[in-house]
């Protein structure tokens, strides 16, 4: 009976000791979550920023979306090379991990 009464008590007390363990590994993925999204937003201006820059894309259509690294443009260009040099300029830019360019060649 009294080894119940042992055991009870300190599983008890680890419970309550692994509670603050649990609480910060939950805010801590939350932080990394958030963490996350903004490195992906800034990757996004980044791009954005730096297809402005460009003469043949300052006009275009191109649209930004980047997950985790990833990073998609979508809409329309003027030329093949447009597209080409959307890809690259994404490329180039800190953080990127992969480009899907869906980008579409339109006619003027």
């Amino acid at each position: 009976m009294k080894i119940n009464a042992i055991i009870l008590a300190a599983s008890t007390a680890f419970g309550i000791a692994a509670l603050p363990a649990v609480h910060a590994a939950e805010e801590k993925t939350t932080i990394e979550k958030t963490g996350d999204y903004l490195s992906d937003a800034a990757i996004t201006t980044k791009i954005k920023a730096a297809l402005m820059a460009e003469d043949d894309l300052k006009s275009a259509g191109v649209h930004v979306e980047t997950s985790n690294g990833v990073v998609s443009l979508s809409g329309n260009v003027t030329s093949d090379a447009s597209v080409a040099l959307a890809e690259s300029v994404t490329r180039d830019i800190a953080g990127v991990k992969e480009v899907h360019n869906n980008l579409i060649v339109a006619a003027q």
